[in-house]
């Protein structure tokens, strides 16, 4: 027991936090796969680990289109796009996690607003 409390600690601790949040919503537990994500969240933070924290922070986006909640999954996406990361309007074009997202008129505004940029 006391090896999983320190694997919390780490970043692979986030990870496994993560990618059970993208299970659980594949079997639409929704309310545990957002606690997950919201976990993930909090181990590993972008303000404290810059390319390990975008990383989870899409993993939420990711739980968050599973689930439908497209509004809270664009807003996620629109943060990292702001900001250096790497998530690109190519990689969300691309991959086809994201596929969820493809109809909503938010997503494709998104992608218009930041493929500009490029």
């Amino acid at each position: 027991m006391s090896r999983a409390r320190n694997s919390n600690k780490s970043p692979d601790g986030a990870r496994v936090h993560a990618q059970f949040a993208k299970v659980l919503a594949c079997l639409r537990e929704k309310d545990a796969a957002l606690f997950e994500a919201q976990r993930a969240r909090e181990l590993l933070p972008e303000n404290k680990d810059t390319f390990g924290g975008p990383e989870i922070t899409a993993a939420a986006a990711q739980v968050h289109a599973i689930l439908g909640n497209n509004a809270d999954a664009v807003k996620i996406l629109e943060e990292l796009l702001s900001r250096p990361s790497w998530i690109t309007v190519e990689r969300l074009k691309a991959d086809p996690v994201w596929d969820p997202l493809r109809s909503d008129p938010r997503f494709q505004a998104l992608l218009n607003k930041y493929g500009r940029k490029s």
